[in-house]
């Protein structure tokens, strides 16, 4: 049976994983996009206004992961509840502690 540390090693891995597809969508999303771009910046549009248009689909990915993983976290909180002493299942110190944990 796995030692817990190597348990949890395993489980770090999962917001890295995260971090690499939203990266992967974000450079597949602007190669698609690159002669959209090309028409945009021959026509007159200013470097600010192409950075917008990529980094406002950026943020929107971003909204949009960041609501899946608070109802994960509410959800996954729910199941563990039992196994919580304490800690109210929707404390929000405890989900900042667990995102510092995912990420340190």
């Amino acid at each position: 049976m796995a030692r817990p540390q190597a348990q949890f090693r395993r489980l770090k891995a999962i917001p890295g994983f995260a971090t690499i597809g939203v990266y992967g969508l974000m450079s597949y999303t602007v190669a698609d996009r690159s002669h959209e771009i090309g028409i945009r910046m021959t026509i007159g549009a200013e470097p600010k206004q192409i950075l917008w248009l990529v980094m406002s689909h950026a943020l929107k990915l971003a909204a949009i992961s960041l609501a899946i993983g608070t109802a994960g976290d509410l959800l996954a909180s729910r199941l563990l509840e039992g196994f919580l002493y304490g800690v109210e299942p929707t404390d929000p110190l405890r989900s900042l502690q667990s995102v510092a944990f995912w990420w340190s």
